[in-house]
């Protein structure tokens, strides 16, 4: 399971710079709003999550499966739990409790990837 957690980190070091560089790109180049450029760049990055995460981190579970009809929006609610998760985390802790934004943050994206993983492992990539 370490080499899983680490393969996880590595997809969501991708997914996270796939997001940054579609905004980037979005913006400077397309003069694309930000906000609808960082909707895209969302869902890019949860494309590649989605098939990273099924062809490399989970994929000795899935052998010879293509379950995407399952899997995929499994993996989409998995990905928005996460998300208002770090938001709420966030929240609390910014507005709540006065601590720094980064520190939220980091409170945030630490929590959140650590209930995505156990999503992911147990429930969206478990074998049927």
């Amino acid at each position: 399971m370490p080499y899983q957690v680490l393969k996880f980190i590595i997809v969501g070091v991708l997914a996270t710079l796939t997001h940054i560089f579609v905004v980037i790109a979005l913006v400077e180049a397309l003069y694309a709003n930000l906000y609808l450029a960082n909707v895209v760049a969302w869902m890019s990055a949860l494309m590649l999550s989605y098939a990273g995460h099924r062809q490399w981190t989970f994929a000795s579970k899935l052998k010879g499966e293509a379950h995407h009809g399952l899997r995929l929006p499994r993996f989409i609610m998995t990905s928005l739990v996460g998300l208002l998760l770090n938001i709420s985390i966030v929240v609390i802790l910014h507005e709540g409790f006065g601590c720094h934004y980064f520190l939220a943050t980091a409170a945030g994206v630490s929590l959140s990837a650590f209930i995505t993983f156990c999503f992911a492992r147990l429930w969206v990539f478990a074998r049927p």
